[in-house]
This record gives C-alpha cells, structure tokens and sequence, in this order.
C-alpha cells in the first residue's frame, strides 16, 4: 500500500502457525517434528545434493536423534515452520518458514528455506514459494516481503531473482556463522509488485504452460517481463485514463475472460450456463442485477456486478456489491476504488440509502479496500464468516 496517496494503513496479521497452504502440486503443513523427521532427514542428507547445508545456519547433522531435536527446536521457535510436501509422492521434502514479522510495519521474511533433491528444480518447489508470497500479500496483507541469503550463495540469489525479488544491497560483515564471514544479500518484493509477480507465477504454473514431457514453454521471467511491460504501457492510465461506465452488449467477451478470471482466483468451478445466465441477467432492464466496468486504453480493466435490493436483512432500497475484479496489469493504480466510488454515486442517485459489501474473511486485499473508505461514502460493512 502507497502511504504517500494518503491511504490509512491497517496493519497485517500475523501467520497462523497451525494453518496449512494447500497448492495443487504440493502442501506446506505446520512442521511436526516427530512425523517429518524420517522423511524430511532422508531429502536433506542425500548424495545428491551434498551442499545443501553449506549455507544455512546448521547441518548437516551425523544422526537422525541430532536432525529430529534441530526440527523440534525450529517447531517451538517464534518463526512459522511448514513443511513441503509432494503431493504427488506424498513425501516431505523440504522446509520453509516466514521470520522476522513485523505486522505493525507490514514486513515479513521467508527463510530457513531448503528443497531436497527431488524438490529442488521443479513445478512444486516454484509454487512452493507462490504459496508462500500469495499467503503474506493476498491473505495477510504485508507490504513488503524480504528474502536474505548469504552473498556468496549464487543458486539462492539466483533462485530470489528469478522468483521476482529485487536486490536492495549487501551489508558486508553482517554475520559469522559456521566460524566464516558472512555478507547477506537482501532481496525483496513489495506489495505494489505483488500483482504482476503473482499473475506470472499463476501463468508458469499453469498446466498450458507445459507440454506432454512436462518441459516449460515459457520461463517465469520472460512471462513476468511481458505482464511489467503491459502494467509500464498502462500506468499513464491511472491518472483521467479511466472511464467508467454501465457493461453494454459489446463487452460480453471481455467480461466472460474477466468473470472466468475472478473465479479461477477463488478456486470457484462455475458451469457456463449459470455464467450466460448471469450476463443475460446484467443486461435485462428488469432485472436487479447490474454490472459497471473500467475502461482504460481501449480495454476493459475491471467490472463490478452490484445487485439492487431490497432484501431480506433491510427493507429498505440499497444496493450490494457483490463481484469486484481488476485484471493483475491495471492493479495500482486505483481503479478498484474508482470503480467502488462509481457504484456509491449510482446508488445515492437512485436513492439508495446503503451499499454493503460481502467478501471472505480471509480476503485481506478486499477487506484493506474496503475498509479504506470512509464511512461518509456510504458503506456499511456486512461480511460473513467462513469455516
């Protein structure tokens, strides 16, 4: 969140130590240290992979007793242990942890991080770290995420780079470990660059992007690149580029691709007869179903479906907005809150007296939006609460 555009900041959340992140190709589970050793023990000290240890703090260990009490040490630590797990194989094969929390500021590290070799170079151990960046952005609402390693280690800097980190420097003579110098080089990733980094994490990930021989077609970078270029092209946009306006016939197609995305990212399976049958609602004048979208640059950036009451809990005319998505290249630039602003004016000409909103309890992002507006625009805040 920019500060300086005179948002109020609400501060982030701290991890739930015992919520796992469930991925389609891998999970990380809240570290048990007696469950995992045996699994965790074999990945982490296997010929392949003989330096694996050479960087971190510890290891590697002469016997599993010495591996399971660093695993129970790591389990009753402040910082937030998961452990990786194939899904395909069902095998723990690595750790990860988010440390030095800050929610006051809005900073969180991930680190204590290590892939065994079978993880190490795959999709899992990429979407790993998706989870991970997904979980501090969109769920917990940090503004900055920070990877740290030792500057000699050159597959752990190459791995932040290509995971969409920026390198902020060195601090030269910063730590002795293992009896050697150490210099740590700082990397991160901010929330502004969230939408971008995590619409190409998305993207990689895909099975298209994948051919029979499960070979990449295309790289996580050169698809990170494509999107900041477009997100580049657009940012004139953010200032008087945008238009917002009632959906009409002609949008019908950039509104399915926008429809489609906006329940692809919470995991919703919705049929195309009930998706044809929410536009043709849209666009019948009788109905109370409406939608308003972002126009920028020729192109529909967003939509808003809104449905007009009055409904159960109020009897009186209101409006709830029910459906709100801005495609990831036109993120930042406020066109959410336009849209939001543009519905709250709709409602107060047509007499509406309330606007509510409905969103997960877990959707920080929506919630940091909405809770940004003040209460003279309208809004009463009805949510719900999730199991």
């Amino acid at each position: 969140m920019n500060l300086e555009e005179g948002a109020h900041w609400v501060p982030a959340r701290l991890p739930d130590r015992t919520e796992p992140l469930r991925g389609r190709l891998v999970d990380l589970l809240p570290l048990d240290a007696d469950a995992h050793r045996d699994s965790l023990f074999d990945a982490s000290h296997s010929p392949a992979d003989p330096d694996l240890w050479r960087y971190l703090f510890y290891g590697p260990f002469a016997t599993i007793e010495e591996f399971g009490e660093y695993l129970r040490q790591r389990a009753n630590s402040q910082d937030v242990f998961y452990t990786i797990v194939d899904r395909q194989s069902a095998k723990p094969s690595g750790l990860a942890s988010y440390l030095r929390m800050k929610p006051e500021h809005g900073v969180i590290e991930i680190g204590h991080i290590w892939f065994g070799a079978s993880l190490q170079r795959t999709r899992a151990a990429t979407e790993a770290i998706y989870l991970l960046a997904r979980h501090v952005f969109d769920d917990l609402g940090y503004r900055r995420l920070e990877w740290k390693c030792d500057a000699a280690n050159q597959r752990s800097r190459r791995a932040a780079t290509r995971f969409g980190f920026a390198f902020d420097g060195i601090f030269r003579q910063h730590m002795v470990i293992k009896g050697k110098n150490r210099d740590t080089a700082w990397y991160a990733m901010l929330d502004r660059d969230w939408p971008v980094a995590g619409e190409a994490f998305a993207r990689w990930l895909s099975r298209e992007n994948f051919d029979a021989e499960g070979h990449q077609l295309r790289g996580l970078a050169d698809i990170r690149s494509e999107l900041t270029r477009q997100h580049t092209r657009h940012e004139p946009l953010g200032s008087g580029g945008v238009v917002i306006r009632p959906a009409n016939e002609a949008d019908e197609a950039s509104w399915r691709q926008l429809w489609q995305a906006y329940n692809d990212f919470y995991e919703a399976s919705v049929p195309p007869s009930v998706t044809s049958a929410t536009w043709q609602r849209i666009m019948s004048p009788d109905s109370p179903i409406g939608c308003i979208v972002a126009e920028a640059g020729g192109e529909v950036a967003g939509f808003a479906n809104f449905v007009s009451g009055p409904y159960t809990w109020s009897d009186r005319p209101h409006c709830l907005l029910e459906d709100l998505y801005v495609r990831p290249e036109f993120r930042s630039f406020g066109i959410g809150r336009q849209l939001i602003e543009a519905l709250v004016k709709r409602a107060k000409s047509a007499g509406w007296t309330e606007v509510y909103w409905i969103t997960k309890e877990d959707n920080f992002r929506a919630r940091r939006l909405y809770e940004s507006l003040t209460p003279p625009d309208g809004f009463i805040q009805y949510t719900i609460e999730v199991a």
